[in-house]
C-alpha cells in the first residue's frame, strides 16, 4: 500500500509541474460549473439529462474520484431509505435509454450517480450499480422463498 502512495505521489507532482496551468483551470472551471448548476436545482425535481449530452464522453462527468463524505472506499456504504427509493426511480427513469441502447452501461451509471448528486447525495456510479445489483439478488432470493 505505501507503494502505491509513493507511486501516486511521484505522478501527481510530474501532472503538477508539466500543466500546473491546465489542470488547474480545467478544476476550477469543472467545480464552479457544479455549484451553479446544484444551488439552483430544486432537491424534489430530478431533472431530466437530454439523450444528446448522454452520446457525448466529454458531457458525462465521472464521480469515481470524489471525497466521499458519507462512504470511503475502504469501508462500506449505507443507504437511508430516501436514498434508496430515488435510486430505483431514477433507474426506473433511464432505464428505457439503457435497454434501446442509446447509453452505455458506464454512462448509465455516471448519470445515475450525478442526479443523485445533484439531490445532495453522493454515491459513486459504481456504488449505485452495486447497490441495485445487491437490491435485485435480494428479491430474487425472496421470491425464491415464497415460491
Amino acid at each position: 500500500m505505501l507503494y502505491a502512495a509513493q507511486l501516486l505521489e511521484n505522478y501527481k507532482t510530474k501532472n503538477q509541474e508539466k500543466g500546473r496551468h491546465t489542470s488547474t483551470s480545467t478544476n476550477l472551471t469543472a467545480q464552479s460549473t457544479y455549484s451553479a448548476h446544484a444551488s439552483t436545482s430544486n432537491n424534489n425535481i430530478v431533472e431530466p439529462v437530454d439523450s444528446n449530452d448522454c452520446d457525448n464522453e466529454e458531457n458525462v462527468e465521472d464521480t469515481e474520484n470524489l471525497d466521499l463524505s458519507m462512504c470511503n472506499k475502504d469501508s462500506r456504504c449505507t443507504w437511508d431509505k430516501n436514498q434508496t427509493k430515488l435510486l430505483l426511480s431514477l433507474y426506473k427513469e433511464y432505464e428505457s435509454k439503457l435497454r434501446e441502447g442509446k447509453i452505455t452501461h458506464r454512462k448509465f451509471w455516471i448519470i445515475i450517480s450525478n442526479q443523485l448528486k445533484l439531490k445532495g447525495y453522493t454515491f459513486t456510479s459504481n456504488q449505485c450499480k452495486f447497490k441495485l445489483d445487491s437490491l435485485k439478488r435480494k428479491y430474487k432470493v425472496i421470491v425464491d422463498h415464497n415460491s
